[in-house]
């Protein structure tokens, strides 16, 4: 970040009313409870400095490249990270696992990444939570509610230009999922699911999102799928752009191994293709979010 947005931040922070607080204690192990050992993983992971232009790059390029990069720290949830916590540099943005979700593909990849998106989908999701390919729940729900519904448009324009610009990520070719299984989540969909989303998966534009050809559908994995399928969501509502729109939860109503089979069925069906859901998958999952409300 250049200075004089960190000095703007700052003074920001320091308008806003005190609060009383009491700092959590530290519950690292040793040495991690030390700061000092932050040396070494800095030594070996963190670059000092201030972003610099790339020459090369379109002025709205770069502004992107420090949006997303920089204040956004879009990488943060968005590109997996190694066994000590650091970025791996080399899947940058090719979707990571977060609190039980899936931080999706962010790179050209058309199945699972922003392929087919355009520049217009891109800045009309950041900017309302919504746009004709699919809807934001969970912790990015709160991003755009929270963050980029109150960016200008030359930003999220500036965003999408450096989005559109990755390179597409490589991904195997799933295997063709059992037939049996097929049937029995195309039995599912149309009981529970095709009400909203219409038999042929393409929902309701404005309303409810397509599941034909969505992204987050396809990942690689189907964490925020069945994380959605089982505790619902609501979708974001920023002030721009305020929704009451929630997807019920079926927790309570599905098995591990119906949930599995309807999951594989969106992921395969209308063109769709990802790799099959298993129970075991559906059991892990609900085992770790039963406490967890359906706020997000």
């Amino acid at each position: 970040m250049t200075r004089a947005d960190v000095n703007d931040i700052r003074a920001y922070l320091r308008t806003l009313e005190p609060v009383r607080s009491v700092p959590t204690e530290n519950k690292f192990p040793w040495p991690l409870d030390h700061r000092l050992s932050m040396i070494g993983w800095n030594g070996l992971f963190f670059e000092p400095g201030e972003f610099k232009p790339d020459p090369k790059q379109s002025a709205e390029w770069s502004r992107g490249a420090y949006l997303v990069e920089g204040l956004g720290h879009c990488g943060a949830c968005h590109s997996p990270k190694n066994i000590l916590g650091a970025t791996k540099t080399s899947e940058a943005y090719q979707g990571s696992e977060i609190q039980n979700w899936f931080a999706p593909n962010l790179t050209g990849n058309r199945r699972s990444g922003l392929g087919s998106w355009s520049a217009e989908d891109i800045v009309a999701f950041l900017k309302t939570g919504h746009n004709a390919r699919t809807t934001a729940y969970g912790p990015m729900g709160e991003v755009v509610r929270e963050s980029t519904s109150k960016m200008t448009d030359q930003d999220l324009k500036a965003i999408a230009t450096f989005l559109k610009a990755l390179p597409a990520s490589t991904s195997d070719t799933p295997d063709a999922p059992d037939r049996n299984v097929m049937a029995t989540g195309g039995a599912i969909y149309r009981d529970v699911c095709s009400a909203c989303h219409q038999l042929g998966g393409e929902g309701v534009k404005g309303i409810f999102p397509s599941l034909r050809g969505d992204a987050v559908v396809q990942s690689d994995q189907p964490l925020t799928l069945l994380r959605i399928i089982l505790n619902g969501g609501r979708a974001a509502s920023p002030s721009n752009h305020p929704s009451s729109l929630t997807m019920p939860s079926f927790d309570w109503k599905l098995s591990d191994d119906q949930v599995a089979a309807l999951a594989t069925y969106v992921r395969n069906e209308w063109g769709n293709r990802a790799g099959p859901v298993s129970a075991s998958d559906v059991s892990d999952l609900r085992g770790k979010i039963q406490s967890v409300t359906s706020d997000y």
